[in-house]
Order: structure tokens, then sequence, then C-alpha cells
């Protein structure tokens, strides 16, 4: 009898913390899977240490040569057997009842095609140094945070529907290492919801030689042209260049020294998103308030202040769409990221 779950992992040299991401998926729980990895023509010794695994869940295919990690995961769709996909990353680990967990909640929720979870980030010696969460109380927050940019769904830590994957087109190598945001996005577009258990159930591994590490400028490059076809689905026939700027909070709405006027339409485009999001996105009356608070959130007091006073002189509109949205000032959003950024693994250890 074929197994309903397929676990998906693609590697290539990845031998330094195999073993650990291997063993953390084969001592789960839930037991009932096939464990699909392929391997990308690696040169060290990954494929001789994944045959060392007597398991009979394990399937190895071989490509006959590097073809990156989309094709190698586009090949792993076509090839598994399950219905339900759970991902994970060479040098990632699950947690205990991960599979459990996620399998469940797909069962639970037949109206929701992609699941994640939180995570743990961990160092190179599987030390937890923080928790990779967002808080995602309905399919309208998460929606919002796809809006301004930000994606709740950490890819190796997600569970989803193998058929609406492979319907949207699975991965787009155009997208490169940003194409799982571009593949939420196009899910989304086709009526289909997600959503994330509010709880760590992997642990996502923060090292130098990680792909997100060393390609980031082109990486948040990607994540933009995906974030553009969203914002072009939802307001076709418009120039979204200053919009999308805006949700993304980017320099380039400071930059352009706007008129009264232009800030007005530029914040009247930002409502017509949100309002036409919840009939793409095929939203409830309560996702549509959520989707609406969680954008305004993020872009700070100012806009939503600005929205309101299109009667006062332009210095004082532009005053208050700036000063009381500080993070729309070039250098500040970096400064208080930076800011964040050291802080988090101190409020981790403190919770801990």
């Amino acid at each position: 009898m074929t197994s309903r779950v397929t676990v998906l992992m693609t590697v290539y040299n990845g031998q330094a913390y195999l073993a650990e991401a291997i063993e953390s998926v084969l001592t789960q729980s839930f037991r009932d899977f096939e464990f699909l990895i392929i391997d990308d023509a690696s040169t060290d010794g990954s494929v001789a240490l994944i045959r060392s695994y007597a398991d009979a869940r394990i399937r190895l295919l071989s490509n006959p040569q590097n073809l990156g990690q989309n094709p190698s995961l586009n090949i792993g769709l076509k090839e598994a057997r399950g219905e339900i996909v759970v991902r994970i990353d060479q040098d990632d680990m699950c947690l205990p009842g991960r599979i459990d967990k996620q399998v469940r909640y797909l069962d639970e929720h037949p109206d929701v095609a992609v699941v994640g979870s939180w995570a743990y980030s961990i160092d190179e010696h599987t030390v937890k140094r923080t928790v990779w969460k967002w808080r995602v109380r309905d399919f309208g927050e998460l929606a919002g945070l796809f809006l301004v940019g930000r994606c709740a769904l950490l890819h190796p830590a997600v569970a989803y529907r193998r058929a609406v994957i492979c319907e949207a087109g699975g991965y787009d190598q155009t997208y490169a290492i940003a194409s799982d945001y571009a593949l939420w996005i196009d899910v989304m577009l086709r009526g289909h919801r997600a959503a994330v258990i509010e709880e760590p159930l992997s642990m996502y591994r923060v090292h130098g030689g990680r792909q997100s590490a060393t390609k980031a400028h082109k990486h948040w490059e990607d994540t933009v042209r995906a974030h553009e076809k969203l914002l072009a689905t939802l307001l076709p026939a418009s120039d979204l260049r200053l919009a999308g700027s805006l949700l993304r909070i980017e320099p380039g709405v400071w930059e352009q020294h706007l008129s009264k006027k232009e800030l007005t339409d530029l914040i009247e485009s930002v409502d017509r998103i949100l309002k036409n999001s919840g009939a793409v996105l095929g939203l409830k009356s309560a996702e549509v308030v959520s989707l609406s608070r969680t954008v305004y959130k993020w872009l700070g007091p100012g806009v939503t202040v600005a929205r309101k006073m299109d009667w006062c002189p332009p210095m004082i509109v532009r005053g208050i769409f700036f000063g009381l949205s500080p993070l729309l000032i070039p250098g500040m959003r970096k400064f208080v990221t930076r800011v964040l950024d050291g802080l988090r693994p101190l409020r981790f250890l403190l919770r801990a």
C-alpha cells in the first residue's frame, strides 16, 4: 500500500549535517511515509551516507548531473507517491511530532493547501539560537504579510498537498532561491489557503554556506519580482512601482519627494489593493479586516493618519506620513533591523 505522505529532501554535497537531518525524519512518531531523497550529483560522501541507512522508507534518486535545487525539487514532485509532501533541507532537522502534527492539520483543514510552522534557528553545532516565528491568526493576516513582501512560510518547515503545488507549476527556476515565495503566491492566487502552526516543529540551520546567506541581495531582487506579480494581479493596469516600494518599505517613496496629491494617490492605490485582495484571494469578511490591519500596522501610523488628512497643507501631510511612520525614512529600517537582530538571541536565552 502506497504511503499518503512523502518527505522530500534534495541533497548536494550535504555530508556535514546530512546524518542529523535524515535521523530526525526516520525517528518521527508518524512512520507511514516514503522518504524521497534527490541527490543532485554530489561529489562528497553524501550518497554513501544515505545508502548506509537500511530503512525501506528511503528512496534515493540521483541526478546524472548537477541541476540545482529547484529542478531537483520538481523531479521530486513528479516522482513522489504521497498526496502530502513534507519538506526538509539537507542541513535542517524535524522536531519530534512534526510530521504527525502537520499531516493532522491538513486532514482537519481540507481548505488549507500549505501549512508551515515556527522553527528554531540552530548553528553549526546544533545549538538553538533564536525562534523563527510569525504570529498568523488567520489567512487574512498571512496574506497581509505577503502584501508587505514578507513570508510567514519557512520553506523547509512546510507540508503541502502535492496536487495543488503541481497544478501551480511547481518551483520556478527563474526566481532562484525566492522560488518558494513565488510559489506560495501562485498557490494563493489560484484560490488555495495557507496556514501556520504556531509551534516550533523544525530546526533551521544558519551557517555561512547556506544559499540564503551567500545570495541575500539576489534573493531580495527575486522576492521583489514575485511581490510585484502579486500586486499586478490585485490591481491590474496600474503603475505599481511606488505602491510596491511603499508596501515593502523601501526608500523609493522618500526619494521621490512626492507632492500631496501624489502621496494621496499612493495611499489610495494601497487601499484599492487591500480592497481587491478580499475578492481575489477569497477572504472572509473577518479576514479582510485582519489583512488591512496587518498591512497598516506594518506601514506605521503615519500612513494611516495621512489617509484621513488630505485637507491639510502638503508639508503637514508629508510630515505626518513619514514622521509617524519612521521605518519609511531611509536608514531607519536598517538600524531597527540591526538592533532587533542583535536582541533576538538575548530574548531567546531569557525565555529558554
